[in-house]
């Protein structure tokens, strides 16, 4: 939550690596990088 990832904010994932990990990924107007298994701890609706 620290970063951004709060319920209702839009994320969007705007490159990826040649294998997928890391992602990174959009959320307020920030790119930030995750790694596969930290990705995996968002919930999405």
């Amino acid at each position: 939550m620290e970063l951004g990832f709060t319920p209702g904010q839009e994320i969007t994932v705007t490159a990826r690596s040649p294998f997928n990990d890391p992602i990174a990924v959009s959320v307020r107007g920030t790119i930030i990088a995750l790694r596969k298994s930290e990705a995996e701890c968002i919930k999405i609706n």
